[in-house]
């Protein structure tokens, strides 16, 4: 353990290092990530209402997939590009020489602030949504760890998508699949045609499903309370997954 968090202080410390880029980019991403802001507030001015969704409930629906998903980014970078920097370029030969387990050091090694702004976006979004469209105080308590569930899903989705590389010997294309199929996340479900919402369900729980049960939609009852269990029972069963087809990795040679 005291070598997994010296490991980590050193590479945060790394990040901190460039801190004017890092500033630069941290408001360049803020002021991107605010596009979706002004569009919710352009949207609603024409309408009132989408999939029986006003613009509280989708404020709070856009903010909760933006803050577990810029969370997630943060955090699992590494599994993104793990593909094309660490199985087919032999790059992680040189994590496996090491005393840690190469998936820790492999998102030690790519930590990125780039999704703390769409994280604060989120934030902003849901007491936005909150001051329209109020929860009750149990649900405003119950939110840190819906949003922790839905970035722990998103995470062991990733892992999965990139152990799948030990197999297919892909350079992240399932990863970038994954991340198209996230976007959907910040709309109500049910206004895509029934087989394409079956097919979006797992990103669902990102948002549209715990939100759904916090707004009190009959429909989408309880589905606050699994989401975290589901969210971290998925992120366990991917680095199992993960770990049990790195056995099957075949160094380059280089």
């Amino acid at each position: 353990m005291d070598k997994l968090s010296a490991l980590l202080r050193i590479r945060l410390a790394s990040r901190a290092s460039y801190r004017i880029d890092l500033l630069i980019g941290f408001l360049a991403d803020v002021a991107m990530s605010g596009l979706g802001l002004i569009l919710i507030f352009a949207l609603f001015n024409h309408i009132d209402s989408i999939a029986g969704w006003d613009r509280g409930a989708c404020l709070w629906l856009w903010g909760m997939a933006e803050c577990s998903s810029g969370l997630a980014q943060c955090l699992f970078t590494g599994v993104m590009v793990a593909n094309r920097s660490y199985l087919i370029n032999g790059g992680l030969d040189r994590l496996l020489l090491r005393p840690i387990h190469p998936l820790f050091q492999l998102l030690t090694e790519r930590l990125s602030g780039v999704g703390l702004s769409n994280a604060l976006i989120g934030v902003t979004m849901m007491i936005l949504g909150h001051l329209e469209h109020p929860v009750t105080l149990l649900g405003v308590l119950w939110l840190p760890l819906l949003i922790l569930g839905g970035m722990a899903l998103m995470g062991g989705l990733l892992i999965s998508m990139s152990a799948l590389g030990f197999i297919a010997h892909h350079t992240g294309t399932f990863s970038g699949l994954l991340l198209q199929a996230v976007s959907f996340s910040r709309y109500p479900l049910t206004i895509f045609p029934t087989p394409l919402r079956w097919a979006l369900l797992p990103v669902g729980l990102l948002a549209y499903l715990p939100v759904g049960a916090l707004l009190g939609h009959d429909s989408l009852a309880g589905w606050h309370l699994a989401q975290p269990l589901i969210g971290f029972g998925v992120l366990g069963i991917s680095i199992l997954w993960w770990n049990r087809l790195s056995r099957g990795y075949t160094s380059t040679g280089h």
